[in-house]
């Protein structure tokens, strides 16, 4: 019966992200949606591949306009392109989640403006995260290492998941102390959070721009990552049946931190190892601290985003 709940609970929930015109009640919030249409409005289309071009290839979001284009190709306007793009990322993250079941109980928490954009505008990034995770989710290494391949053809952010990953099994396989194992997590982060920057110069990527003014992040969010960091931490201290999504929380946690003080865009990290965090909520029965803090970030950003 819950694994049922689940299923139901989740589907409503990611399908209201989906179908409630959410930019009406905040104009100009999703910026984002603005590159990807103007892929269609301009009908530029790339034909690097990655035998002839592999720098442009990856690096230049080529997979994924030519995804556009295919949908485009049907004679659908652009709107509805977004929408059955949004629409399909959804249900590949509902599989996911369905597989790593999600308890219910949680899944409102989903319903927050963090998730909402993610999903209908970020269209790239929540692609390419939602391919990831659904590789995550299959025990067999062929499906799982298959996914995590695409994914990175669709985002090259998805990279710092996939190392996040390996590092997270080799500490669980050959390392047995807990606390040596939390230092190297510790230690992983912090040079993901400042490698950062210096892999967008490598390759001269125009991402580049979304670096400096601390990225934006008021002192308000600041306080409730350092409050979200603290509670996981503790709950890694205890062992918390030794999960690796916890690990995953443990480590996006930090990077929303360190991300203040580094420059790099917190919300993109905070986006992709959130749902890491409500698993960990939800597999250990976790009501307090951190449901309170993760409901009260939500309440907050909806107020805020869609009220205000």
């Amino acid at each position: 019966m819950v694994i049922k709940k689940n299923n139901v609970y989740l589907f409503l929930i990611l399908t209201l992200i989906v179908l409630i015109p959410w930019e009406y009640f905040s104009p100009g919030r999703f910026e984002d949606l603005s590159v990807y249409k103007n892929y269609l409005y301009s009908n530029i289309r790339h034909d690097e591949t990655l035998f002839n071009a592999p720098i442009i290839f990856l690096f230049k979001e080529v997979v994924f306009q030519q995804w556009l284009f295919f949908i485009y190709d049907f004679g659908l306007d652009i709107e509805t392109v977004i929408f059955i793009v949004a629409s399909i990322t959804l249900f590949i993250f509902f599989l996911a989640i369905k597989r790593l079941q999600l308890d219910y109980r949680v899944s409102l928490l989903l319903l927050c403006p963090l998730v909402i954009d993610f999903f209908n505008a970020q269209l790239r990034n929540s692609l390419a995260f939602s391919i990831f995770l659904l590789g995550y989710s299959f025990k067999k290494r062929i499906y799982r290492f298959t996914l995590f391949t695409i994914a990175v053809t669709f985002h090259l952010g998805i990279l710092l998941l996939i190392a996040a990953y390996f590092v997270i099994q080799f500490l669980h396989k050959y390392i047995g102390n807990h606390k040596f194992r939390i230092f190297v997590l510790i230690v992983f982060t912090f040079g993901c959070a400042f490698a950062d920057k210096l892999f967008f110069i490598l390759i001269d990527d125009p991402r580049i721009d979304v670096y400096g003014n601390n990225s934006g992040m008021s002192i308000i969010y600041l306080v409730w990552a350092l409050a979200l960091l603290y509670t996981i931490f503790v709950l890694e201290i205890k062992q918390l049946g030794d999960s690796a999504e916890l690990d995953f929380a443990f480590i996006g946690s930090l990077l929303v931190v360190l991300s203040y003080f580094s420059g790099a865009y917190y919300g993109r990290y905070l986006a992709m190892f959130y749902p890491f965090i409500l698993i960990a909520i939800g597999k250990f029965s976790i009501t307090k601290p951190v449901y309170l803090l993760v409901l009260f970030y939500s309440a907050y950003t909806f107020t805020m985003n869609f009220i205000f």
